[in-house]
């Protein structure tokens, strides 16, 4: 990943190298800040991350209960 996430105020000075920005009801606005800009922010209308195909060739998640010994060797 490239970049970072920071949590601001609604009405603050926006962070230099902002790209995306997340409003929320509470007044809280998360930013995606990428200066190299090699980054990516998507949205994927799902609810099940294996539909996502750059997530679905992945390995398995490692923090996964069904994730075994037998994954590694």
């Amino acid at each position: 990943m490239n970049g970072e996430l920071l949590l601001g105020k609604k009405g603050e000075p926006k962070p230099r190298w902002d790209r995306v920005e997340f409003h929320f009801d509470d007044d809280t606005c998360l930013h995606y800040i990428n200066m190299r800009l090699i980054g990516k922010v998507a949205l994927y209308p799902t609810v099940d991350e294996t539909d996502i195909p750059e997530i679905a060739k992945l390995g398995p998640e490692p923090l996964d209960r069904r994730f075994t010994y037998n994954h590694i060797i």
